[in-house]
């Protein structure tokens, strides 16, 4: 028999082991999304980008899994990769890709610091896909017998969504990065990270991810 004490118990260790998950899950996304950011310092033209594409692929996938879609991740490539965009534009992104992209990144791995805003931001728009996109495979979108057409379509409203309503808040993510990082250089080491200092801003984030997933609820109305 059960007893109230022993329910209770087993609730904490339940609850406990739910948080040490989404904590590993976090772990895990933050070092794809960290691992992408950082290949914007990369100087190859186009490498860079394909990096990041890259790491967001790999993002996407894994949630896909755990949310048990079986369709390939190449069915929803719109969401993570714009690709070359429109025709008229590919002149521009050639010039971009090898001229002024490689000339930007070595000014950043000449002068760190200028390029620690761009990381930031890419990392937080990886992270914020992936939110995004888990959030959306738990209400039901994005099914594996959906119309392939359709689902593409889908995946690149949401990403255009998405995209909107990151730049709304882009630069909160840049603030509290920076202030982060000024705690790291104060302490002196990079230290580990542990499941009760994420539960100490738990308020701050879900806020945060709240105000993200109502900015693309209306960004999505909009198109």
């Amino acid at each position: 028999m059960t007893t109230p004490t022993t329910k209770n118990a087993v609730d904490a260790a339940d609850g406990a082991v739910s948080g040490a998950s989404v904590a590993a899950e976090l772990a895990i996304r933050s070092g794809v999304a960290v691992a992408g950011g950082v290949a914007t310092f990369v100087p190859v033209p186009f490498l860079g980008d394909w990096l990041v594409s890259r790491s967001r692929r790999q993002l996407v996938e894994r949630v896909l899994r755990r949310h048990g879609r079986t369709y390939p991740v190449s069915a929803i490539k719109p969401f993570y990769d714009e690709g070359w965009g429109a025709i008229w534009l590919m002149p521009f992104r050639i010039v971009k890709g090898l001229v002024i992209s490689p000339i930007k990144r070595m000014l950043r791995t000449v002068f760190f610091i200028l390029g620690i805003r761009d990381v930031v931001l890419t990392v937080g728009l990886t992270l914020a896909m992936a939110h995004v996109l888990d959030r959306m495979l738990r209400t039901g979108s994005l099914r594996d017998d959906d119309d392939a057409g359709e689902r593409r379509l889908h995946a690149e409203r949401l990403r255009k969504a998405t995209i909107v309503a990151y730049g709304g808040i882009d630069q909160r993510v840049v603030k509290a990065a920076l202030a982060a990082l000024g705690r790291v250089v104060r302490q002196g080491t990079l230290g580990v990270i542990d499941v009760g200092d994420v539960g100490k801003d738990g308020g701050a984030v879900s806020a945060f991810l709240a105000e993200l997933d109502d900015r693309v609820d209306k960004a999505l109305l909009k198109r």
